[in-house]
C-alpha cells in the first residue's frame, strides 16, 4: 500500500514537472503575427484621357446691310453693324480633356474646346456712296469721284473658347460598344467684332472686285480701284455661362483605347446686338456639333 502510494505521488511530480516546463517554453516564445504587405499607390484605375475633333454649325448675328435712301448707299451706324437676324455657319472644332470612370455606369470630366473663328461676311452693291472718304495717300478726298458706285461688305468675326465640367451616364455595353447621354456646364469666353468695307472705281463704273485692302488701291485696265475702312463696331468680350446636353457612342477598338462618336447641343451665352427697331437686344449663340474622338484609359 506504502508503495503504491509512493509511485502515484512521484507520477504526479512528473506530471506537474511536466506542465511547468510546457508553461515556461510557452512563455518564452512571444506569439507570430503575419504582417499584411502595404497597397501599392497607383495613379487611379478610372482616370482617363480625351481628344476630340468634329464639326460645329454656330448660329451667330449677321451684319447689317447699309440703308438704299433714294439709290445712295448710306452706311449703318457703327453701334449697329451687328443686328438680330442669324444665319447658321460650320467651323471646325477641337476638344481635350481628362476624367474619371467611377464604374461601368458612371463617368465624369473636364474639358476645353476650341473653335475655328467665324467670319460672317455680307455684301451690298450701291449706285451712290453717301459716305466721305478721307483723304489718305493714294486715296482722294470724295468730292474727287462723280456718282461712285460701290460695293460695301460687313464682316462679323466671332471667336469662343469654352471649359466645362461633364457627367455622362454609361448606358451598358455590348459587343463593344457602350451608349451613353451626357449633360455639362461651363464657361465660354466670346469674342465679337463688326467692321465694314467700301470698294468703288473712280470712274463711277460698277465696282469689278479687284480685291484691294484698307488704304491701297490697284490699278485694273487703267481703272482705279479703292478699297477703304467704314465703320468699326464695339468690340464685345464676354464670359457667359455655357451648358451642353451630349449622347453618342463609344467602341472598344483595343486594350485600354475607345473610340467614341457623338452628337453636341451647346449653348455659349448670347450677344448684343440691334433689332429692327434699333433697339439693343440679347442674341443666343449656340451650336450643333457632330464630334469624333479617343478616350485612353491606362489603367482600365
Amino acid at each position: 500500500m506504502r508503495k503504491v502510494t509512493k509511485t502515484a505521488a512521484a507520477a504526479m511530480v512528473v506530471l506537474a514537472g511536466g506542465a511547468v516546463t510546457v508553461q515556461a517554453a510557452d512563455m518564452s516564445l512571444p506569439p507570430m503575427y503575419q504582417l499584411e504587405p502595404e497597397p501599392m499607390v497607383e495613379f487611379g484605375s478610372g482616370w482617363y484621357l480625351r481628344g476630340d475633333l468634329g464639326y460645329s454649325s454656330i448660329s451667330a448675328p449677321m451684319g447689317s446691310p447699309p440703308v438704299m435712301v433714294d439709290s445712295t448707299l448710306a452706311p449703318p451706324s457703327a453701334s449697329s453693324i451687328m443686328n438680330n437676324r442669324t444665319a447658321d455657319f460650320g467651323v471646325l472644332n477641337g476638344t481635350v480633356g481628362a476624367g474619371y470612370q467611377f464604374n461601368r455606369w458612371f463617368r465624369m470630366d473636364a474639358t476645353f474646346d476650341w473653335r475655328q473663328n467665324l467670319v460672317n461676311n455680307r455684301t451690298t452693291y450701291g449706285a451712290n456712296c453717301a459716305i466721305d472718304i478721307p483723304a489718305n495717300g493714294t486715296i482722294p478726298a470724295y468730292v474727287a469721284y462723280v456718282n461712285p458706285a460701290c460695293y460695301v461688305t460687313d464682316s462679323v468675326t466671332i471667336k469662343t473658347w469654352t471649359g466645362l465640367v461633364n457627367a455622362y451616364g454609361d448606358l451598358g455595353t455590348w459587343f463593344g460598344v457602350t451608349p451613353y447621354i451626357g449633360g455639362g456646364l461651363g464657361l465660354t469666353n466670346v469674342r465679337a467684332s463688326a467692321t465694314e468695307m467700301y470698294y468703288q472705281n473712280n470712274d463711277g463704273s460698277n465696282y469689278g472686285g479687284a480685291g484691294v485692302n484698307s488704304y491701297k488701291s490697284s490699278v485694273v485696265n487703267a481703272i482705279i480701284h479703292y478699297g477703304y475702312p467704314g465703320n468699326i463696331g464695339p468690340t464685345q468680350v464676354r464670359t457667359n455661362f455655357s451648358y451642353a446636353l451630349m449622347a453618342g457612342l463609344a467602341y472598344d477598338i483595343a486594350p485600354h483605347l475607345k473610340l467614341d462618336i457623338g452628337y453636341r447641343y451647346l449653348n455659349m451665352g448670347s450677344l448684343s446686338v440691334i433689332n429692327t427697331s434699333g433697339a439693343t437686344v440679347r442674341k443666343t449663340l449656340d451650336a450643333q456639333e457632330v464630334r469624333a474622338g479617343l478616350r485612353w484609359t491606362p489603367d482600365l
